[in-house]
């Protein structure tokens, strides 16, 4: 009777396990593949603005108008001011220009377990947008300033800086923005007096009747701070 060969055994045996050891270690490349890829895909997906973190509760408004006589203005460039003083304009001259100033006040609420730092407007990494009422769109936010409020009566104005915010508190900012005032501007040519406070607060009203929030963007730290202004110059 013939005995099987003791080798060919031990090959087959060694033709077994090395096939599977060979899909085993296929397997485990392509587990760590897929893990490796998706790490870096989730590292690198855009993150989402955290519009949860700095909430901001309107609390008032209020704007200040100043006007010039772009005619006399201009006159005076030319004239001697004691000899040969500026000739009044036109009576249908549109001399109209100036500029119109809006301080907005909100408490800022910060609702973590750190400390955070508003940085200053002309910061890097920190932008400001408007949002519009008519779609939605974002657009630039240029020109819009802020500083922490003052106590009431002082009689100085805060330096423009960075506003801490403290973890669990809330800080008051004032948001400042200027518009220009022209004659192009029929709602502002057909204003007789600018020195009514309801006057002013109605033409600041229709300079921002597009606008539904101003937009703060910290890229750093993906920080989205809403500021709404339904409320503001009523």
């Amino acid at each position: 009777m013939a005995t099987a060969d003791p080798s060919i055994k031990t090959i087959g045996t060694w033709k077994r396990i090395a096939i599977i050891s060979f899909f085993g270690g296929l397997g485990i490349a392509v587990v760590a593949g897929v893990f490796f890829f998706s790490v870096l895909w989730y590292s690198n997906r855009p993150k989402q603005w955290n519009a949860d973190v700095i909430r901001a509760h309107y609390r008032e408004s209020e704007c200040f108008v100043t006007l010039e006589d772009w005619y006399k203005k201009e006159l005076s460039k030319q004239s001697d001011h004691k000899s040969h003083p500026a000739p009044e304009p036109p009576s249908e001259w549109v001399t109209l220009l100036g500029k119109i100033s809006a301080r907005i006040s909100y408490d800022l609420e910060n609702s973590t377990a750190y400390d955070y730092t508003l940085q200053d407007s002309k910061s890097l990494g920190l932008v400001s947008l408007q949002r519009l009422k008519s779609n939605g769109s974002l657009v630039d936010g240029k020109g819009l300033d802020w500083s922490l409020a003052e106590p009431t009566h002082h009689l100085w104005m805060t330096e423009q800086k960075t506003v801490l915010i403290p973890a669990h508190q809330t800080a008051r900012v004032v948001f400042f923005i200027a518009y220009d005032i022209d004659g192009d501007d029929a709602v502002a040519t057909s204003i007789t007096d600018w020195t009514k406070k309801q006057t002013q607060k109605e033409f600041a009203r229709h300079l921002l009747s597009d606008a539904e929030e101003f937009v703060l963007l910290d890229e750093a730290r993906r920080y989205r701070i809403d500021l709404p202004l339904q409320d503001a110059f009523r």
